[in-house]
């Protein structure tokens, strides 16, 4: 039988290791994700690709797609990046002036 002692030092060192690699290569892997992102949330927020009907009700909005994928696919950690995507969305695309403005007409 193995002491616990040596499991326990041979588990933390694997621990470890494993912690070491995750932070070099997951901190790029999350930045490259949320500028895909957010690419693809403006892409999509665009007003030639959303449909309206004829009463003014839109038909079709795709931004909710990549955003309800990213929340119940991957992970609800991300759910500031969706805020933050509807506000630059609505800074870049609808000319909203200040982020204050831009929270304001999501809340309402």
């Amino acid at each position: 039988m193995r002491p616990e002692s040596h499991y326990a030092e041979k588990e933390s060192g694997a621990t470890s290791e494993g912690l070491s690699a995750f932070g070099h290569y997951g901190i790029a892997r999350h930045a490259i994700f949320s500028v895909t992102f957010l690419l693809l949330y403006l892409i999509l927020n665009r007003p030639e690709i959303i449909m309206v009907s004829q009463l003014g009700l839109s038909v079709w909005y795709p931004a909710t797609g990549p955003i309800l994928a990213v929340m119940l696919g991957i992970s609800g950690w991300y759910f500031p990046l969706t805020v933050l995507a509807g506000a630059f969305a609505g800074v870049v695309i609808l000319r909203l002036v200040t982020l204050p403005v831009t929270l304001a007409t999501f809340a309402s």
